[in-house]
């Protein structure tokens, strides 16, 4: 009597979990973000350089296969770039700015119901647009350590590495506003990099805040 009771009570749980299964229909929101980078790089040999201030923004598009798990992919324009910290030289300053198209491909998880939490993770890739140096100094007579960098077109246009990032988001009437933090490491190098160059490694990061708002296409009722 007893088996009997716990079998049926598996078959209710498993039919239960199917029919669950079966109400959820798949979503597809679309919405934009917009916001600021903090980027910096590694290079190495190491020049001393501080977080350089820009935009990030684009479109997104979101895609639920099951509840609060789903597929997130983007198209954004990103300012990244670096400026120096040149502790022995204060009256010299240094920025590169470059700009950038990236298209993240991200794992999508969500928490709660009104009010979400949420995670991304995932792969970005990112394509070199254009760049500008600006310096107050002559690269050719001033005395620093390192002076390769400066007037060095970026060579490899191509960029990838791996994002993650988590925020919150809020439900209303007109679709769901959000706030994301994210943090990106670069796997490419920017200059070619090899036992026989200058550098051996010039890899960019980059921390991102965005407000995001997104609007559903499809949407289970």
């Amino acid at each position: 009597m007893k088996r009997a009771f716990f079998y049926v009570l598996i078959l209710l749980f498993l039919s239960h979990g199917a029919d669950a299964k079966e109400r959820f229909k798949p979503e597809l929101w679309l919405g934009t973000s917009h916001g600021v980078t903090l980027s910096s790089v590694t290079l190495y040999p190491k020049v001393k350089e501080g977080m350089l201030l820009g935009y990030n923004g684009g479109l997104i598009m979101r895609y639920f296969g099951e509840k609060d798990f789903g597929i997130q992919a983007e198209l954004n324009y990103s300012m990244r770039g670096w400026k120096e910290a040149m502790e022995k030289t204060p009256e010299y300053a240094y920025t590169r700015r470059m700009n950038y198209v990236e298209l993240p491909f991200l794992t999508h998880i969500a928490f709660g119901d009104k009010t979400k939490g949420f995670i991304n993770a995932g792969p970005k890739l990112g394509y070199f647009l254009s760049e500008t140096e600006t310096y107050n100094f002559d690269p050719a007579t001033a005395s620093l350590p390192i002076k390769e960098q400066y007037g060095k077109k970026t060579e490899q246009k191509f960029d990838y590495g791996i994002c993650i990032g988590a925020g919150v988001e809020f439900a209303t009437g007109i679709g769901q506003f959000g706030l994301e933090g994210r943090y990106y490491y670069g796997l490419g190098d920017f200059f070619k990099t090899s036992s026989t160059t200058f550098f051996n490694t010039a890899s960019m990061q980059t921390i991102s805040i965005n407000l995001v708002y997104t609007v559903p296409l499809t949407k289970n009722k």
